[in-house]
């Protein structure tokens, strides 16, 4: 734990070293021990990842499709290696942003604007231990139901990089959560400034809000390759689960497992636009509040030439959430993605072999891994 580093910030930076998702001891240094657990991290699921494809090359598989279990298999290694090489790319520029952010507290504590630290300690506790309990109860669920029963190599190579994914999703939330509050006290501040109640020079109040932007989208722009990541994996494996509720006939058990599956990754989903979308509100109410600094604030000695070039600041600088530095996550973008849900379903419904039913009692699923398994050993790939 960072020793300069805060409460709300310090369990943030905390939680994800155990899954190996940090690996930063300051925002210059990197702690040399969480650098060979990820290492270990590496061998340990490269390891079971080659048994799962050694093992699924001794099964006969049937279509539909075998570039689809394959495809399968790539998104689960991406979701897992791009949150390590994130980890390694950018765990310091995280530290490194919530130090800021800490010392950005420090200046609104100097203009009696102190934000609720408990507030925060009681979401960061409530929301983790709510979300860890109903991740906790899939993990388990599909381990009695289908991990014991069939191969645990395979389940763990699943497991792994979702796990690291599920958290991964908590943590940008959480961050989001935070900047939030604070883009929250920022709108507070400017409608006391346009009311004349606090006198502040609008300079100062302009370049706390490009502050606070910048610091934003450096946090934020650290997850982009995972978030790019996560949406390739919820998009693969609810339209593969979703395609899989339609057109087999399944008992409670799998239908429970397969429901959980869609449902988990559904509400990270969610979760994740919301969160940026409440942020963007609050961060937007202050770019719409700004042309009110044209028409002069009370108790301020900017001219108004300068107040027109705050406005134009303001405007100019908005949160904004980029991958890979190419086009940010908005409206457009979550409207391809559905397009291309819509798509992929399309393709595997029509590529679909017109193979006779296999009779209900003589299959067995392999939950989230698109494999059908008969008693005789045959497997039939779902995807």
């Amino acid at each position: 734990m960072t020793p300069f580093i805060t409460f709300p910030f310090s369990p943030i930076l905390t939680l994800p070293k155990i899954f190996g998702l940090n690996s930063s001891a300051s925002p210059t240094t990197t702690n040399r021990y969480l650098v060979l657990y990820n290492i270990a991290l590496v061998i340990a699921y490269l390891t079971i990842f080659a048994m799962r494809l050694l093992h699924g090359e001794e099964r006969q598989v049937f279509t539909l499709n075998k570039v689809v279990v394959y495809l399968h298999l790539f998104c689960y290694l991406t979701v897992f290696l791009s949150n390590l090489l994130s980890n390694w790319l950018h765990s310091k520029t995280l530290a490194l942003g919530f130090l800021k952010l800490e010392i950005f507290d420090n200046a609104l504590k100097k203009l009696e604007f102190e934000l609720n630290y408990k507030k925060m300690r009681r979401v960061f506790y409530v929301s983790l231990c709510a979300s860890s309990g109903v991740y906790a109860y899939v993990v388990i669920t599909d381990l009695i139901i289908d991990g014991l029963e069939s191969d645990l190599v395979n389940w763990f190579s699943i497991y792994i990089p979702l796990t690291m994914n599920f958290f991964t999703a908590f943590i940008i939330s959480f961050t989001l959560f935070l900047l939030k509050e604070r883009y929250k006290k920022l709108k507070e501040y400017l409608v006391l400034v346009l009311s004349g109640e606090v006198s502040c020079n609008v300079k100062h109040f302009t370049n706390w809000y490009l502050e606070l932007t910048k610091i934003s989208n450096s946090l934020l722009s650290t997850f982009s390759l995972q978030i790019s990541s996560m949406f390739l994996l919820i998009l693969v494996t609810t339209t593969s689960n979703a395609y899989m509720l339609m057109k087999i006939e399944l008992n409670s058990t799998q239908y429970v497992v397969i429901v959980n599956s869609v449902l988990i990754h559904l509400t990270e989903m969610v979760v994740l636009i919301f969160t940026y979308y409440s942020t963007s509100v609050k961060a937007d109410q202050i770019v719409a509040a700004s042309p009110k600094l044209l028409t002069g604030v009370p108790e301020s000695k900017t001219t108004f030439r300068e107040n027109m070039e705050c406005h134009f600041m303001i405007k100019e600088n908005r949160l904004r959430v980029k991958i890979f530095g190419m086009f940010s996550l908005d409206p457009s973008v979550l409207l391809s993605m559905a397009a291309a849900v819509v798509s992929y379903m399309i393709v595997v419904i029509q590529f679909k072999n017109n193979e006779a039913p296999i009779p209900q009692d003589k299959l067995m699923r392999n939950a989230n891994r698109g494999v059908l398994v008969r008693t005789d050993k045959d497997a039939v790939d779902l995807n």
